[in-house]
């Protein structure tokens, strides 16, 4: 039902979905279910790691190598909270997991 939990958190999945209708249409569920907050994490762009992964990328893409490694993406940080307003929350905290090193990124966001 709407409303239905206080807050829902959801790590290690976001990274997942790259096509950012499907990240809109997740984000605007879990604003529908949760009462006040959700808690989220996600690959961002602007670090070393992020940096490192594009070079790593294109190096496999010039070798002909499609892989599994794009089975996980990083979105620019304008991007995410973008589509977060969109699905209706406010941002309430950011925190990095080891900032300008680490792709992780988690939001607090509440409900507007």
């Amino acid at each position: 039902p709407d409303n239905s939990v206080d807050s829902i958190f959801c790590m290690r999945l976001l990274h997942h979905i790259g096509e950012p209708q499907l990240r809109l249409t997740m984000l605007k569920e879990f604003h529908r279910a949760t009462r006040e907050t959700l808690i989220i994490s996600l690959w961002v762009d602007g670090n070393f790691k992020s940096w490192k992964r594009k070079r790593q990328e294109a190096c496999r893409r010039a070798g002909g190598d499609k892989g599994d490694y794009q089975k996980r993406f990083v979105i620019s940080r304008e991007t995410a909270e973008r589509e977060f307003k969109e699905a209706g929350f406010g941002i309430q905290k950011r925190l990095d997991f080891i900032p300008l090193y680490d792709m992780w990124r988690v939001y607090v966001l509440r409900k507007d």
